[in-house]
């Protein structure tokens, strides 16, 4: 190749958060089974009330709309499910946002006429020093099945009225209002007091319950996600994840799905419950963390969860330069400083590395494994207030790939329980290398990694459970020697369009293990289901001739004016590969691909609508259909470096059935990853 100049990394970086600056940063929620209910949204407070069993891991029965929110019961602790929702106004820019779910706090007596029983609830607000105020909303409900009318009163610590509402045995009596912590409170810890009263004012004795909540008024867009946009009295789907790990079974947390048309323009609410009947547990990749302030990767990898006897579901991925990791369980949290309630505290630790069982690749789906399969176990007792169990596995005993740790209670009384992964030392890591990755045992999906100066880069094109495509975004600092320069993870952003503009909603978790050079270990978890496969780099070194030279234009491009999707090219000696990552009529992400013989002076490519298999089911062959054409432009000089490169893109489809609408963009093209040196 010639000599050329490379883009500095603060120009890589500004061009990367061009795009990113596009998607919204938003919080994790996690997910598990999927069931559909369907809500007339015009009726006021309309919702539909859980009636059956759910079905695991499948669409099930459409619910008929109640009158108290939507209230699903998990088999699993991580879930989703769908709400059908109809009959609302154009969601012009439709945004689905939430409250933080919080625990509901339950009360029932039986109660004679005249007489009451009080719920005490305690408000917590944590400040860290003098700033705004802070606001919570407190909802409290009490209902009836026989008393013909019922009084709900809220006092606060002074015991003066806040709050009073009516009800019967056909209407639950509701107090909604907000807190609020005072401007410039001073200490860490502010808490007030609500005393939730329930008077029967029937004729009849009657069966009464109390519930109350208390939600952090701080929007986040990671339990809801749905269309970019919605024509009026249109029927969609909302998708609804739950994460019910820390909740122990029968706990109800709660939230609201708040509907906006857009930015500050508020639709309707409706109220969402859910809850985890204890049946199973989710499998659950351990995840560690990245410092913003002090931009550092954490040597450590952790989850809690509650109410466990054993969790035989827990992974962590080994990279192929770990030289020395450390594997821990307690019970409890490792910063509790008290032991919890229950005189038992004994917890042991077994180990099951990779090579026992070892992960079939034409399955993506975590197995559960059992200690008869342990190859390293520790046990002693220990009856302080930090009972735990360390195991440090060193040389060739370490070996790269899946690692399950599992807990166990020695008496197999449920508890709460931790395990963790802290890695010590490292050699040295492998040379990797960016570009097209994917399963060959799964063929039909993969995934695009980049390097983008400091950061990396990955769209993920795959399917929905229907079999249609879609894709996900993932943007991070890459690896540092924290991590052997050998383990990225990122949140995974499903991103949806209103005709100008994108909105990202975190759906997951993605994390990539390298195992050498040109191969990783990809571990998420998506809408709460975890998730694993092997991915091993398409393609291999060499340039495609370009006016004399050599062309390094293998990358992701997009529109530096219009920002919010884009284009993965891959020039091979031969060929080329083109995808593209749009919108269907409803805003949602979809891809399109297309390839052909490379020659530099043919630009069109037809381009191929696909249905598959999703991340988590058996693969299927895939089928494709022929829906428009991609028109890429080679130039000599390329945004942002000026060397030769995609100049414009242009892309027309109308997309098949059973997805609807029409993509046409043509629009100069910047490259947003670094170059890879044709490698």
């Amino acid at each position: 190749m010639p000599s050329t100049s490379r883009p500095s990394r603060a120009k890589t970086r500004l061009v990367l958060r061009s795009l990113i600056l596009s998607l919204a940063c938003v919080s994790l929620a996690t997910a598990h089974a999927s069931s559909v209910y369907s809500i007339a949204a015009s009726a006021p407070g309309a919702g539909s009330v859980e009636t059956g069993p759910r079905i695991k891991n499948q669409i099930g029965t459409v619910v008929q709309p109640g009158a108290a929110g939507v209230s699903y019961t998990a088999s699993f602790d991580r879930g989703w499910f769908e709400i059908e929702l109809s009959g609302l106004p154009a969601l012009a820019s439709a945004r689905f946002l939430s409250y933080p779910p919080e625990r509901v706090r339950q009360d029932g007596a039986l109660l004679a006429p005249t007489n009451s029983f009080t719920q005490t609830q305690i408000v917590p607000i944590y400040a860290t020093g003098p700033g705004p105020e802070e606001k919570r909303r407190f909802v409290a409900n009490v209902k009836s099945a026989g008393s013909s009318q019922f009084l709900l009163e809220v006092l606060d610590s002074s015991g003066t009225p806040v709050c009073s509402a009516s009800g019967s045995a056909a209407q639950m009596a509701t107090c909604d209002f907000e807190t609020i912590l005072p401007q410039g409170t001073q200490f860490p810890i502010y808490q007030t007091r609500f005393d939730v009263r329930a008077t029967n004012q029937g004729n009849v004795s009657s069966q009464f319950e109390i519930e109350s909540y208390v939600l952090t008024t701080g929007e986040a867009t990671g339990v809801f996600s749905g269309p970019g946009r919605v024509a009026a009295n249109d029927e969609f789907r909302v998708r609804a994840t739950h994460n019910l790990r820390l909740t122990p079974p029968n706990y109800y947390l709660a939230t609201f799905l708040r509907i906006y048309s857009a930015t500050g323009q508020l639709v309707r609410e409706i109220p969402v419950r859910f809850r985890w009947d204890g049946t199973d547990y989710s499998e659950m990749p351990l995840l560690g963390s990245y410092d913003p302030v002090d931009k550092k990767w954490s040597d450590g990898a952790a989850a809690s969860f509650s109410q466990r006897g054993i969790h035989g579901g827990t992974f962590i991925d080994i990279p192929v330069n770990a030289t020395s990791v450390t594997f821990r369980a307690r019970r409890g949290d490792f910063s509790d400083e008290l032991p919890g309630p229950g005189a038992a505290r004994d917890i042991d630790l077994y180990l099951v590395p990779a090579s026992s069982p070892g992960p079939d690749p034409s399955q993506s789906r975590v197995v559960k494994v059992s200690t008869a399969a342990a190859a390293f176990q520790a046990t002693t007792f220990d009856d302080s207030a930090y009972s735990s169990e360390n195991i440090t596995v060193t040389g060739p005993d370490l070996t790269p790939g899946r690692w399950y740790v599992m807990p166990v209670s020695k008496t197999g009384e449920p508890m709460d329980m931790t395990a963790a992964v802290k890695f010590n030392a490292f050699g040295p890591a492998p040379d990797f290398q960016a570009g097209h990755y994917f399963n060959p045992s799964r063929s039909g999906h993969g995934a695009f990694l980049d390097f983008a100066g400091d950061q990396w880069v990955m769209v993920w094109y795959t399917y929905m459970k229907d079999g249609t495509p879609t894709w996900y975004y993932a943007a991070g600092p890459a690896p540092t020697a924290e991590v052997g320069n050998a383990i990225w993870q990122s949140p995974l952003y499903r991103v949806v369009w209103d005709g100008n503009q994108s909105f990202a909603y975190g759906v997951g978790i993605g994390r990539v293990t390298v195992q050498g050079d040109d191969s990783f270990q990809f571990s998420y978890i998506l809408d709460g289901e975890a998730g694993s496969e092997t991915m091993v780099r398409l393609g291999g070194p060499g340039c495609v001739p370009y006016n004399g030279n050599g062309l390094d234009a293998t990358g992701h491009w997009f529109s530096p004016d219009k920002p919010g999707f884009g284009y993965s090219a891959q020039f091979e000696p031969g060929t080329e590969i083109h995808i593209a990552y749009m919108y269907d009529a409803k805003g949602q992400p979809r891809w399109l691909y297309g390839q052909k013989n490379y020659n530099p002076a043919i630009s069109a490519v037809n381009m191929l609508q696909l249905s598959g298999f999703c991340p988590l089911c058996t693969a299927v062959p895939t089928t494709t259909t022929q829906v428009g054409t991609l028109v890429r432009t080679l130039g000599p000089a390329a945004a942002p470096d000026n060397l030769p490169g995609l100049t414009h893109m242009s892309l027309n489809a109308t997309l098949a059935p059973p997805l609807s609408g029409t993509w046409s963009e043509n629009l100069p093209a910047g490259l947003l990853s670094a170059r890879k040196d044709c490698r």
